[in-house]
């Protein structure tokens, strides 16, 4: 009976890890203009975007984008038109992004409470090499769009996220995750271990 109970134990521990496993969202944020500074595509730029973004740790509301899956940008002149939009990886330095440091020291998180980016935000690149960035600045509380040499202030108009992997009944109603194949094969071992022991016992 220790076996089947240690086998049993290793089970319940095993479909518990699965259950804590890290959460994959798909996030689609749309940000509309209201002003700018300097004073060069007021009233008109528009960014819409969807990312998948990993968990942060034991974080329930923190995630980090790691890859684009649709850019649609609009009122920037010299850079609206371009094509080939991609999340850029954190570590690769922003270049024209000298108006304000924070722009050039992105971190790509986005968070389902407060603020849905940081004052460092998030960047992109076209198949150009063009950027533009999207952050939130603390001191004007304010969303902020930059091309790197202007930036225009801005409205969350809309987040929506879905949970792709390592979904839970208590981060929005998913169902629960189907238990890994290394989960299933033990739970068989302690129900074997189980009908083994009842044999002998009889």
């Amino acid at each position: 009976m220790k076996r089947l109970g240690v086998a049993i134990t290793a089970a319940v521990l095993l479909s518990s890890g699965a259950a804590m496993a890290t959460e994959t969202d798909s996030f689609t944020l749309t940000f509309s203009s209201w002003a700018s500074q300097p004073a060069t595509f007021v009233g008109n730029a528009s960014i819409s975007f969807t990312v998948n973004a990993d968990q942060v740790g034991a974080s329930v509301s923190q995630y980090a984008a790691y890859l684009s899956t649709a850019f649609s940008l609009s009122g920037i002149p010299g850079v609206a038109s371009d094509t080939g939009w991609s999340l850029v990886p954190t570590g690769v330095t922003a270049p024209n992004f000298a108006i304000d440091p924070n722009w050039g020291a992105y971190d790509n998180l986005i968070s389902k409470t407060g603020p849905a980016v940081t004052i460092y935000g998030l960047l992109f690149q076209a198949s150009n090499g063009d950027q533009v960035g999207v952050n939130y600045d603390t001191s004007r509380s304010a969303y902020q769009l930059t091309d790197g040499t202007s930036y225009s202030e801005m409205d969350l108009t809309s987040i929506k996220s879905t949970c792709l992997e390592g979904c839970t009944v208590s981060n929005g109603g998913n169902p629960p995750p189907v238990p890994e194949p290394i989960t299933i094969a033990v739970l068989g071992t302690a129900l074997v271990g189980f009908g083994v022991a009842r044999r002998k016992a009889a």
